[in-house]
């Protein structure tokens, strides 16, 4: 397109047509992307993007200790520069600096002043280099709704005690290490009734079973993640007691997606499943039953049972994702009996009649390879006569990983091997599954191209 052509153009459409091609979060320092390269292309050009702020209040800029000196103190008076050209519009930016020393200071310091217009924030840095934001004065943030943070090291400040308004944040991602305590956390959850999406990772510490009941009437999106962390303190109960303490006064009336992760040591003497404690977790799930679309328990102590008696109660999910140890034989519930449970008859609904994905993690040994394959065929969106919902499978074994879409294949084995291609048909699909499946053992290929796919496989797909 000529220069004229473009200038004739309004100014307007050429201003969406220059936010279209920089996107969001454009890197800082890369010539080559976003409006440094519109700078370069002729002199209208940059003069239209120097009058645009829109192009330079979105950014994201990674330091590395490897840059040296002179290269970091380019990055941040590049950073200052892009923050100027942006002039009074929202802020929002990704900053990635792991290591605390005078460049780190100096970053957090170049950035601060503009909090007044901090909308979608993401910190990836030491600790340290975050106290500012506690010293902050009350009301420095308040266009602030997204905060994603990454902080390790050691603070004397709770994220809890970060000098935000709660009640405006919609989008939630809190990651520090030394963890937050579940106390913190409802701390944090009681002010935040406008959230949306949240991520926690928390130690698993709570002082009281009585807890204030919290109403998220617009949470759509939870993960939380617990850790050990007694330290010696006297705490109700046993760990899972406390989890469940935490959870089950949540009211989360719009709930969609929930992800629970469970990192908790036990003892020797301590009973592995939540014998005494999983019908609370299940009375938890059923609240979330009518709108509840995906779920994910990660390394939770269930038995098969236990988790059957989850999926009873979640009728509407379309997303499953089960991740155990995959060093652990001895508890693991992805087996037969839930592949068998899971498995549709023909004119029966059974569990989770919706169930468009699934996501398996585990040692690998419980299940037999036949049942797998029956479960997937039982419900593949594509199988005739009785087309089911299920169109992605996902399998993480000790050994390999393999990943089915919609025409799309890939299988990873014993660490070496990654191959991919479209299949010709998604009615294939179930050819590859099974052609893979039943093969154990690759000999001596290695698969460094497409073309040395199995012959078995081979027919079934696309190459190039």
């Amino acid at each position: 397109m000529s220069d004229s052509l473009f200038t004739a153009f309004p100014v307007e459409l050429r201003v969406e047509i220059f936010l279209h091609f920089c996107e969001m979060y454009c890197p800082i320092g890369e010539a080559t992307e976003g409006p440094l390269v519109l700078l370069q292309v002729c002199r209208s050009w940059k003069e239209l993007a120097l009058q645009t702020p829109q192009l330079w209040n979105s950014f994201a800029l990674v330091i590395r200790p490897v840059h040296g000196p002179k290269k970091c103190e380019f990055l941040i008076s590049a950073m200052k520069e892009w923050i100027n050209r942006s002039r009074n519009l929202p802020l929002s930016f990704k900053l990635h600096y792991p290591v605390f020393d005078a460049t780190c200071a100096k970053l957090i310091q170049t950035i601060l002043p503009a909090s007044a217009r901090w909308r979608d924030v993401a910190l990836y840095a030491p600790s340290t280099s975050l106290f500012p934001l506690w010293e902050a004065p009350a009301n420095s943030f308040p266009s602030l709704r997204a905060f994603r943070v990454e902080a390790v090291g050691h603070c004397h400040f709770p994220l809890a005690d970060l000098r935000f308004n709660w009640a405006q944040i919609t989008d939630l991602d809190l990651f520090g290490i030394p963890f937050s305590t579940l106390d913190e956390c409802l701390q944090i959850l009681k002010g935040a009734a406008s959230l949306k999406r949240c991520s926690m990772h928390a130690a698993c510490i709570l002082s009281s079973n009585d807890v204030e009941r919290i109403v998220l009437p617009t949470l759509e999106h939870f993960q939380l993640t617990v850790y050990g962390g007694d330290n010696g303190a006297v705490l109700l109960g046993q760990p899972e007691e406390r989890l469940l303490a935490f959870l089950c006064n949540l009211c989360t009336p719009r709930l969609i997606s929930l992800k629970i992760g469970w990192s908790v040591r036990r003892g020797p003497l301590r009973p592995y499943y939540w014998s005494d404690c999983h019908a609370r977790f299940v009375d938890f799930l059923r609240k979330s039953g009518d709108h509840l679309e995906a779920l994910h328990l990660e390394c939770l102590p269930f038995s098969t049972p236990q988790v059957l008696q989850c999926l009873q109660v979640v009728p509407r999910l379309r997303h499953v994702d089960f991740s155990l140890s995959q060093a652990d034989r001895e508890h693991d519930f992805i087996d037969d009996e839930l592949l068998l449970a899971l498995t549709q008859q023909p004119g029966c609904t059974g569990l989770l009649p919706r169930l468009q994905s699934i996501r398996l993690e585990s040692h690998g040994d419980a299940f037999s390879n036949p049942v797998l394959l029956r479960f997937i065929a039982s419900r593949w969106k594509y199988q005739e006569p009785h087309p089911g919902w299920l169109e992605c499978v996902d399998l993480v074994t000790s050994n390999r990983r393999a990943q089915y879409r919609p025409r799309r294949f890939k299988d990873v084995k014993d660490g070496r091997l990654e191959v991919s291609a479209r299949l010709k048909s998604e009615f294939t699909m179930l050819e590859a599954i099974a052609s893979f499946l039943d093969r154990d053992t690759y000999g001596k290929l290695i698969c460094f191209m497409n073309g040395d796919f199995p012959s078995d496989v081979r027919p079934l797909l696309v190459f190039g």
